[in-house]
């Protein structure tokens, strides 16, 4: 899925493909979304997806690499990447004056019209739908933060974002490489980079918003229940 640190990985083993989707499902996709409005276009993006996933099933052996990132952590990297999608999609649904002197416009669009379920259904929607193989149903070791599955031709990698570090020699056994972290694509060194920081040091989300988070079957599969706490008490700001 997107914002989950992909690029760095790709940035880091030679010869890599980096996908988010392959198949025409529109999880209000700030890229995608704008660029399939109409039929034709829409029935050349789906023509075009299924000639990239007959593409990927030819090769006798396919290896996947999916990361997994805390889900507060990413929906707000992932709303800043496509800052000014969601700003024009808010706008033209809202009929008051916008003109306004604080960030709280910025905390009104993240709230009302970024795709909060995103992450949810990834998995589903994209990851089992093209192999067949449901993450959720593979024990994942959470302490070490990574895990091998295996299945017919499909050898998948999953790890957390927040092990990457540590899970190097795993991801150089997989990928057959020797692996230097290009750390790429990070929001702290974007054009919207003051107002993200600006975000993550003042923006308090309602205790509903993180219960929701931290109570999905991404977060409990992938995390401890120490680790979501933590993730908890960084969000509200407190120590």
């Amino acid at each position: 899925m997107g914002k989950v640190g992909s690029t760095s990985l790709e940035n880091s083993i030679p010869f890599s493909i980096h996908l988010h989707r392959l198949y025409n499902i529109h999880h209000k996709h700030s890229f995608y979304s704008p660029r399939r409005k109409s039929l034709l276009h829409k029935i050349l993006g789906s023509c075009f997806d299924t000639m990239r996933r007959t593409a990927i099933r030819r090769r006798k052996k396919i290896k996947i690499i999916t990361l997994v990132r805390n889900l507060y952590d990413r929906n707000v990297s992932a709303f800043f990447q496509n800052f000014a999608f969601w700003i024009v999609q808010y706008s033209s649904k809202v009929t008051e004056e916008t003109r306004k002197d604080s960030t709280s416009f910025v905390y009104e669009v993240f709230e009302n019209i970024f795709d909060h379920n995103y992450a949810f259904t990834w998995f589903d929607k994209e990851l089992k739908k093209f192999t067949g193989i449901d993450i959720f149903e593979h024990e994942f070791n959470k302490q070490r933060g990574w895990q091998r599955i295996q299945k017919g031709k499909y050898d998948i990698l999953v790890v957390k974002l927040e092990a990457l570090g540590t899970a190097c020699e795993a991801i150089e056994d997989f990928a057959g490489v020797k692996l230097k972290l290009n750390h790429s694509n990070l929001s702290g060194y974007k054009w919207y980079a003051s107002l993200y920081k600006d975000f993550k040091n003042n923006y308090i989300p309602s205790e509903e918003y993180l219960h929701k988070i931290y109570q999905s079957k991404i977060s409990k599969h992938f995390y401890t229940e120490e680790e979501t706490n933590d993730f908890r008490q960084k969000a509200l700001k407190k120590k």
